[in-house]
């Protein structure tokens, strides 16, 4: 099993180039590496390999505190909703227990 290239046989496709992955690179042969790549150019990419994937870790960090922030957010609205809800109707309830005391007070007053 395998691919048919037989197409491109009689077609001249320039700047064609063969790439495969290579998981280790002590399968690729010595001259082979020297003409592909340096090891300067392989150090560098490593670098910024390692550069990218400590990026990629602090964004799913900050993500995280991003969430968590938003739920202590919501929270602390609800709280302050809830607050304002108690503080409204304690002023209803202070404004009615005067009115009510006022009230006794003028049939005390009265009789």
């Amino acid at each position: 099993m395998g691919f048919d290239w037989s197409d491109q046989a009689e077609e001249v496709i320039p700047n064609q180039a063969l790439m495969a992955e290579v998981t280790n690179e002590a399968e690729i042969p010595i001259e082979v590496q020297s003409k592909l790549y340096t090891k300067a150019c392989v150090n560098t990419i490593k670098k910024y390999k390692e550069h990218n994937e400590s990026m990629c870790d602090n964004l799913k960090r900050l993500e995280q505190c991003r969430r968590e922030s938003t739920l202590i957010i919501s929270s602390f609205e609800e709280h302050v909703k809830a607050y304002q809800a108690n503080e409204l109707k304690h002023h209803y309830d202070q404004n009615y227990w005067n009115w009510e005391k006022n009230e006794l007070e003028v049939k005390l007053g009265k009789s």
